[in-house]
């Protein structure tokens, strides 16, 4: 139920912000994101400094949803309402065009690497680069820092127009900073500034790719996006599965070469299909 709960009020807010807002909908909708995982780098900080006592955050967290919840009850909308088509309509429209299933794929490629990363870095640090259990989490922490500045800022510059070549340039550069970071042996305070780098550039991809969603269908918004965010309980499943059966064939250092595959798919993916995106 928690799990339901997350996701619809997740999956709604962008949906939202993609209908109030006129301009600028790739920074509200990634600003989104940014408090998404700034809650997530709450919790890992509290899980290293605080001991954090898990009922009273669920409690505490509970109240402030149902305070939020009661605030919206009672907000008026100033949006004109217009006739709109059936649920199965506006699935058929979407499933009919070729470009939501390649954003779905990309979007499958962008969540992978976060979920990925945000798994495995404690113990890619401890096996692989010597790390203990307190720096191997603080580098968890560092690759979300990353995570929350690039939301807070590589939102601005994400003009509406330009939407399709920031992806792919972040892709690209994903390729790179992946390799990096997972292949080429460092010491412990360039390995954090390599985390933390890797965190922003992957950052945005996703919300951006959201947003390009919406805008390319402006008319079912809402539904183009909720397709597209089936993405990431499909990475959730799909990329620890072949993770764990890459490190038990080709070993831990063998399975991370998911990270650059990901991001090569996801690159070529909007080279190749750039002009139908567009």
């Amino acid at each position: 139920v928690i799990g339901i709960g997350i996701g619809t009020y997740e999956g709604v807010a962008d949906a939202l912000l993609l209908e109030i807002q006129d301009r600028k909908q790739s920074v509200f909708i990634t600003i989104n994101h940014f408090f998404v995982t700034l809650g997530a780098l709450m919790i890992a900080f509290y899980l290293i400094f605080l001991q954090m006592n898990w009922r009273r955050s669920m409690t505490q967290s509970a109240i402030l949803v149902g305070v939020l919840a009661v605030l919206f009850f009672l907000q008026k909308s100033s949006i004109t309402k217009t006739e709109q088509s059936t649920w199965l309509d506006r699935y058929r429209t979407i499933r009919k065009g070729k470009v939501v299933y390649i954003l779905f794929f990309t979007a499958v490629c962008a969540v992978s690497t976060e979920i990925l990363a945000l798994g495995i870095i404690p113990s890619f640090l401890l096996e692989l680069r010597g790390f203990d259990l307190v720096t191997s989490k603080i580098g968890l922490v560092v690759f979300l820092a990353g995570i929350a500045s690039g939301r807070a800022g590589l939102g601005f510059v994400a003009k509406k127009e330009k939407l399709i070549g920031i992806i792919t340039l972040l892709f690209g550069l994903g390729v790179v900073l992946s390799s990096v970071t997972y292949f080429v042996p460092m010491n412990e305070t360039p390995v954090y500034v390599m985390l933390f780098i890797y965190g922003v550039n992957v950052s945005v991809i996703f919300p951006l790719i959201i947003t390009l969603t919406g805008l390319k269908h402006p008319d079912m918004a809402g539904t183009a996006m909720s397709f597209i965010k089936f993405g990431i309980p499909i990475a959730g499943i799909i990329s620890p599965l072949l993770f764990s059966f890459l490190s038990r064939y080709a070993g831990f250092p063998g399975a991370l070469f998911i990270f650059p595959a990901a991001n090569v798919i996801g690159f070529f993916l909007f080279i190749f299909n750039r002009k139908q995106i567009g």
